[in-house]
Formats: structure tokens, C-alpha cells, sequence
């Protein structure tokens, strides 16, 4: 299954220079709306929790394309439980390759998730859980703790996206499965390519936006 990844990879690269979509570079702004679910529940049959809108999350997503490179954000909005009127923000960014194949654009990153609370601005990247917290006091011997050390010891995201270029539109699918890996784990980066076991635990989601550049 890696390698069939691998192989995958290449001939995008070798493709994506072949055929080109909207230009270079591009800033869409949109709207994702991610299925709480798993791909699990799909493989299994079980369509009847994708009708209720109850089962999605929605929130801003933002895509910057340059080339083979995009750069990704997006913030699933959620009422605070503590605080009234004030929101949650659940999101991720993730960064990796895009190629533009005629009317279809494919992209692969990687990157944390991250949390922001309007309330107390209090802002996170990764889930500071017992594992992160203890390689985050690793790398500070207990000192202050910097947005670079949660990045490095943040559990990365794979995200894959499968857009339709329609004009200025864009509508597409992605799946996000989170791992087990981090950046200050770079020798172990073999850990970060999923089986197919792992698969199953991808989040689905549908993106629209429009091109502003």
C-alpha cells in the first residue's frame, strides 16, 4: 500500500506539469462542511447519517495555490459550551502538492489541527493531551512554551482533496485522516503512510469556494 502511494505521487508531479488548470497561482475562499463520521461508516453502507445535517460540522476554509504548492486552513465552527455567544473554532492547516489536471485539481498535505476560543483567545495547535504535553516538556525542560514547539510535537493530519474547477468555482471532496505522527518524529516518517485499516478513520468533507485571484 506505501509504495502504491509513492508511485502515485510521482505520477502526479510528472503529470501535473504536463497539463495546467486555472494558472500558477490562486486564493479560493469557501465553505467545508465535514461529516463527523468516518470513511468507515461508508465502506459499511451506512449512508443514513450523511442526510442529517446534525452529523456535519461547517466552517471558512481557505486554499492558496502556487504552483505544485497549496497551503490550506480551515476552522469548523462550534458554540462555545462555557461562554455564551462566543465560538469555537476546531480547524487545521495542512500544506503539500497540488496539480491541476484539465478541469480536476488533486492535492496531498499534511499538517496539525489547531483550536481557537473567541472568549479567552486561548489558541492551540494540536490536542496538548498527555502525549503531546510530554514531549512539548521534553523539548522546554519545562519552560515557556512556544507556538514552534506545539507545531513540532502536534499529531499531523493527511489530507487528500479531489476539487472541480468550474470557472472561478470550485467544488470538491477531501478526506482527513489524522496519525499518530509528528514532525519532531522526521526519522520515523514511514509511520505517517496509513494501511488500509488506518484508512477507515478519514473524515469526509465537501468544499465550495470561489477564486479570488
Amino acid at each position: 500500500m506505501k509504495k502504491i502511494l509513492m508511485v502515485l505521487l510521482i505520477v502526479l508531479v510528472v503529470t501535473g506539469f504536463a497539463f495546467a488548470g486555472r494558472g500558477p497561482m490562486d486564493v479560493t475562499l469557501g465553505v467545508l462542511a465535514q461529516y463527523n463520521g468516518e470513511l468507515g461508516d461508508v465502506e459499511a453502507g451506512d449512508f443514513e447519517g450523511f442526510k442529517d445535517v446534525n452529523n456535519y460540522q461547517f466552517g471558512p476554509e481557505v486554499r492558496v495555490k502556487f504552483t505544485l504548492l497549496e497551503l490550506d486552513a480551515a476552522g469548523l465552527v462550534s458554540a462555545d459550551p462555557d461562554v455564551e455567544d462566543e465560538f469555537v473554532f476546531n480547524g487545521f492547516f495542512t500544506g503539500g502538492v497540488s496539480f491541476d489536471l484539465l478541469i480536476a485539481r488533486l492535492a496531498l498535505g499534511i499538517g496539525p489541527d489547531v483550536y481557537y476560543a473567541t472568549a479567552t483567545g486561548d489558541f492551540k495547535i494540536g490536542p496538548l493531551d498527555s502525549v503531546q504535553q510530554a514531549k512539548i516538556d521534553n523539548r522546554t525542560d519545562g519552560g515557556e512554551v512556544k507556538a514552534v514547539d506545539m507545531l513540532l510535537t502536534a499529531p499531523i493530519n493527511l489530507r487528500a482533496t479531489v476539487d472541480f474547477l468550474v470557472g472561478p468555482l470550485t467544488v470538491g471532496v477531501s478526506a482527513t485522516l489524522p496519525t499518530g505522527f509528528s514532525l519532531d518524529m522526521a526519522d520515523q516518517w514511514e509511520d505517517a503512510i496509513p494501511d488500509g485499516d488506518e484508512l477507515r478513520r478519514a473524515k469526509i468533507g465537501i468544499s465550495m469556494g470561489i477564486a479570488i485571484i
